[in-house]
Order: structure tokens, then sequence, then C-alpha cells
């Protein structure tokens, strides 16, 4: 937002405040709870425990994006941000193993961008604080989708994966497939005298 505002494509016209700001929060803080409960603490927990993290990343991340696609003014762009955000929110589980931060930074992203008065996955979530309008290229700025649209935020996006998931092995918090946690027991010492006391 910075940089769009020192590029004079950001203009606050003036404040929008009301009650109805309270009711779209409420709301974004339900659906963005559901999204990350369905993608990242059911569906990827599920599919880690099978593929290992890496595998797992993929389907959620993938099912996250396609469920943006019916959103109004989808570009590739903004469906190649989207499926990029879900590996974000998802490693960010891995690197805690608990959901507070991925659900936190989900609702924070909806929200800030809506109180800034810009769209959310070309939504408007009615919580602008603001009036404000965006100009400048679609390919910088997102365009009606809003900032997920554009290139700075896809960019901005890729370091913090790579430091996430860095900082995920580092922690040892990632897996491995289940075939190989499976071939690596079974080749533990003790493992044969062990299947022989119990066969």
């Amino acid at each position: 937002m910075t940089l769009m505002a020192v590029a004079g494509w950001y203009h606050v016209l003036g404040t929008h405040l009301g009650w109805h700001v309270a009711s779209a929060f409420a709301t974004i803080v339900l659906a963005a709870s559901f999204e990350e409960l369905a993608y990242r603490g059911g569906l990827f927990r599920l599919l880690e425990e099978w593929l290992g993290t890496w595998l797992a990343l993929i389907a959620p991340a993938l099912l996250f994006a396609l469920g943006h696609l019916d959103n109004p003014h989808t570009t590739p762009i903004s469906a190649l941000t989207t499926l990029v955000a879900g590996v974000w929110t998802a490693l960010m589980y891995v690197r805690t193993r608990a959901l507070w931060l991925p659900i936190g930074a989900h609702v924070a992203w909806n929200f800030v961008m809506s109180a800034l008065g810009l769209p959310v996955s070309g939504l408007s979530l009615n919580a602008a604080l603001v009036t404000a309008t965006m100009t400048g290229p679609p390919s910088w700025t997102g365009g009606p989708y809003g900032l997920e649209a554009g290139w700075p935020v896809l960019i901005a996006l890729l370091p913090v994966v790579g430091r996430l998931a860095r900082s995920s092995i580092a922690a040892g918090h990632v897996k491995a497939p289940s075939w190989r946690r499976e071939r690596a027991q079974a080749t533990q010492p003790g493992a044969d005298r062990g299947n022989r006391l119990n066969g």
C-alpha cells in the first residue's frame, strides 16, 4: 500500500465510518476461520500424514485457488497469488502447528484491504473505514480484483514462503511421507529383533 501511495495511485477521498464495520469484521473472521479450518486444519493435515508436508501443500492450495476463480474480475495473476497464499498460510500452520497464525493473517489481510476501501479478491467486504480509489496499471494495482491481482503482492509473498519453509525445516516440523517413515522405522536398529519377538 505504501508503494501504491508513493506512486500516486491510491487516493483517499474521505472517511466512511459506521456500525457496518463491526458487522463486516465479524463476517470476515468467520469466513477466514472457516477457510483455514477446512483447507489447512482439515484437508492439509490429513494429506500431510499420508503424503508428507511438501506434497500435501499442493492439493489444498490448488483447491483454495480454484475456489476463488468464480470471483469477479479474476486474472491469471490473481489465481497464482491465491495459490501461493494457500501455501503461505499452510506453512504458517507447519511452522507453529497451530491455526491461530494462518487464521489471524487471513483475517488481517481481508480486513485491512477492505478497511482501506479496496476490493478483496474481487469482492467488496463492506468494512471500509475510508472511501478510496486506486488508479495505475492493473498489473501492479490489481485493478478491480484488488491487490492480489498485482505483481507486487505475488513477488512479496515468494520470499516469505521461502523463509517459512526454511524455518519449518530448521524447527523439525516437516513430515516425511508415510511410506518413508515406515521404511525408516523398519530399518532402525533392533527393528528386526522386535519383529521376531512379536512374531
